[in-house]
């Protein structure tokens, strides 16, 4: 398993506006049936309060309008949306731009 994560120390003058980044897009093999799966996701936390932006394979997790508290605000990316092209090993890569946004 592959992850990264930042964090940042208790402040409570500090706030965030959201979050953004650029994560490449692959294409691994995975078996939901013996429950593997292929995820990217960007989480904003609060205690135990988060938002969460991503997509993924296989059988794990909710990621759909079926989540409670679903939100789908990005029109020019459809649910279900299959990207084109996917990101080769030592190639070339492709990304999809995700964030999380205070409007």
């Amino acid at each position: 398993m592959q992850y990264a994560v930042v964090r940042t120390t208790a402040n409570p003058s500090k706030q965030f506006r959201g979050i953004e980044g650029w994560p490449s897009l692959y294409k691994p093999k995975v078996d939901g049936s013996i429950k593997q799966y292929s995820a990217t996701r960007m989480k904003l936390s609060n205690g135990p309060d988060s938002i969460e932006v991503g997509w993924m394979a296989g059988d794990k997790g909710c990621m759909d309008t079926q989540c409670p508290g679903f939100v789908h605000v990005a029109k020019d990316v459809p649910l279900g949306d299959v990207p084109e092209r996917y990101s080769q090993i030592d190639g070339e890569q492709y990304t999809w731009k995700l964030f999380i946004d205070k409007v």
